[in-house]
């Protein structure tokens, strides 16, 4: 990892921990399963502190004999290597651990092609109106989404966005029309391009769709 990459890193920043393999012979355990973290502090361009994930409101004890893969998401971008859980513990931010690379991160180049194939009720207007339009989202990425619809949207314009994940949860986004092609059904499907209103939401959004894509990462 370079150093501008090291100061691209800062406490904030979602992290995803995944199993890879066991330094025991007799216990090793891969896994899909990705764990909700988050960079706490930077030490320095191999270690960070890193809050320990919950499940069901309680603290997962990750194994210090485990490599993982490690995937960092910054504001701009995704980092990912590989390191070791050194050491877990108790302290003022609550329950923490020290993660130690044993890679260096490299940065993601597939950030803007990781897409999920899905299908997302969808509510939304144009900025500044009041006509209220329902589609489906059929593709999403962190920063772009294909959305079918009854209603034309025309290529430039804005729209003002909020459709629901699994669980009901809703996300609010901008989005700017690409490109709106009319199917043979009918229908018409529109390209845009997505901003979410803002940072938590969007790593949410990061989050859903890793775990949907989990498989490939």
């Amino acid at each position: 990892m370079t150093h501008s990459e090291q100061q691209a890193i800062e406490s904030g920043d979602k992290v995803y921990l995944r199993k890879l393999m066991s330094l025991m012979p007799e216990s090793n355990e891969p896994t899909d399963k990705m764990y909700d973290s988050d960079v706490l502090r930077v030490f320095n361009e191999e270690t960070f502190k890193l809050s320990l994930p919950k499940e069901y409101g309680e603290t997962v004890t990750l194994p210090l004999d485990m490599i993982y893969e490690i995937v960092i998401r910054t504001e701009d971008d995704i980092y990912r290597g590989q390191g070791r859980i050194t050491e877990r513990f108790r302290d003022p931010d609550g329950d923490v651990c020290i993660f130690q690379l044993t890679t260096s991160l490299s940065r993601d180049a597939r950030k803007q092609y990781i897409s999920c194939e899905c299908k997302l009720p969808v509510r939304f207007c144009e900025q500044g109106g009041k006509e209220n339009g329902r589609g489906i989202l059929t593709s999403i990425t962190i920063d772009s989404a294909v959305m079918t619809a009854s209603q034309y949207a025309a290529d430039g314009s804005r729209l003002n966005m909020v459709f629901t994940l699994e669980g009901s949860r809703e996300i609010a986004a901008a989005a700017e029309v690409i490109e709106t092609i009319r199917l043979r059904s009918g229908e018409y499907e529109s390209h845009m391009q997505l901003t979410c209103d803002n940072i938590k939401q969007q790593n949410e959004l990061a989050r859903w769709i890793l775990r949907q894509t989990s498989a490939e990462i």
